[in-house]
């Protein structure tokens, strides 16, 4: 089903941002608080992909279906925007000398 597979592919960008940014191997306190905000995300999805589910299974028409997947394409489109500004983010932040 592809629902099953865009959350998958959801929950891989997640751990993947996870790790590159670095905060998966800190120990104590900021591991539990990047852990917290992980979880956090991926609730977020799950709620947006039930709503999408939602949207769909209650279409009439070709049409109806069109605005879930257009309301689904937005949300990705702001998420992958987070996802970009938080890589230049610490790209700027790790990569700069004396750091």
């Amino acid at each position: 089903m592809q629902v099953k597979s865009i959350a998958k592919g959801l929950m891989a960008l997640v751990v993947v941002a996870g790790f590159s940014s670095g905060v998966m191997a800190a120990p104590g306190q900021k591991f539990e608080e990047h852990k917290a905000k992980m979880l956090s995300e991926i609730d977020q999805h799950i709620a947006k992909m039930q709503e999408h589910r939602s949207c769909v299974a209650g279409a009439s028409d070709h049409d109806a279906i069109k605005k879930c997947h257009e309301t689904m394409k937005a949300f990705h489109q702001v998420e992958r925007q987070k996802h970009a500004e938080m890589e230049k983010g610490e790209k700027e932040g790790h990569g700069a000398p004396g750091k």
